[in-house]
């Protein structure tokens, strides 16, 4: 499909994780690309692939450990990313 949009406007993001939408298992990878594209205009490499990040589907004591060593901005996106998971969910009735 994206290449009927051709180089410059079309790629496709792999994202390894749970559910149909991105939102479902958040990737700070995935969003990064996203926040560039809608920012900068600028396109993911076509293949690229991001994986979820750990601990949100089954969290684990070293969670917050590993998000503590997250940027501010890195922090903010994925709680952006975790309250639209949770407001997928309360739609889906989930």
């Amino acid at each position: 499909m994206s290449r009927g949009f051709g180089t410059e406007s079309g790629s496709l993001l792999i994202q390894q994780g749970f559910g149909h939408p991105s939102t479902a298992h958040p990737s700070l990878c995935t969003i990064n690309h996203v926040v560039e594209y809608f920012v900068n205009g600028a396109v993911p490499k076509n293949g690229t692939h991001c994986t979820p990040e750990p601990g949100f589907i089954y969290p684990t004591n070293s969670t917050q450990s590993k998000r503590s060593v997250l940027s501010k901005r890195d922090k903010e996106l994925l709680e952006v990313m975790e309250d639209m998971s949770r407001m997928s969910r309360r739609t889906l009735g989930v």
